[in-house]
């Protein structure tokens, strides 16, 4: 095997590595997107139950004035 041969090949394997990586990368990123806009779509659950308990609360105050 030449030097250029082996240079060739370590190209190769890091250019293969490199990719895997990214894949990899890529899905973390991935499954850490999902988890985000489930708390964020969570939150905007509980903020709205929030709005609606204090809307009640504030036409049973008027109601009673």
């Amino acid at each position: 095997m030449t030097l250029s041969q082996i240079i060739y090949y370590c190209i190769g394997r890091i250019a293969v590595d490199a990719g895997i990586a990214l894949a990899v990368l890529n899905v973390a990123y991935a499954v850490h997107r999902r988890y985000r806009d489930k708390q964020r779509q969570r939150r905007q659950a509980e903020a709205a139950k929030a709005r609606n308990r204090k809307e009640i609360i504030d036409l049973m105050e008027w109601r009673n004035e």
